[in-house]
């Protein structure tokens, strides 16, 4: 749910509704063990495609969103963006990956859905690099929290027979 607020895609939406659980989920969300187990776990589920000479280009996508958002989380920044450029650009420092990562996006937007292409050794040294780290770093402290913004927010919304 969280990811959809942030979601570039938007069919219909009250502006007043979507600020207000934009801020109540800053409030209440903390990332926890959990989380960045999951988050890991993703990252490493798909890393299996990347291993070959030649590999399914969309793959390195699906490795590096969840890999980035679990950066993001590592680092304390809150939720994770939706939009793949901004966890890139709050993630990613180095520039023969930045340089990696924007090939890989022009080559995949040129191309068809299934293609091939050859391995790409930065972006695999960072994706391994990356996943060592995460995994020795300790599982991040989860403080209690209070949902009431929640409940706040649902109540309002109920009351007003608001549906956007």
């Amino acid at each position: 749910m969280i990811e959809w607020f942030d979601s570039p895609v938007v069919y219909q939406a009250d502006p007043l509704f979507v600020a207000d659980m934009r801020a109540a989920i800053e409030r209440v969300h903390y990332p926890s063990a959990r989380t960045t187990t999951t988050c890991t776990w993703r990252a490493k589920n798909y890393r299996e495609y990347l291993q070959g000479e030649t590999v399914r280009l969309k793959k390195y996508l699906y490795v590096l969103r969840p890999l980035l958002a679990c950066l993001w989380l590592a680092e304390g920044r809150g939720v994770a963006p939706m939009r793949f450029q901004d966890l890139v650009d709050g993630t990613v420092a180095d520039p023969a990956v930045l340089d990696a990562i924007a090939a890989l996006l022009v080559v995949k937007r040129a191309a068809k859905e299934s293609e091939h292409g050859a391995a790409m050794p930065v972006l695999n040294a960072f994706i391994e690099t990356t996943l060592a780290q995460l995994e020795a770093a300790p599982a991040p402290q989860t403080p209690s929290v209070d949902f009431a913004p929640l409940d706040d927010l649902l109540l309002r919304t109920v009351l007003s027979g608001h549906t956007g």
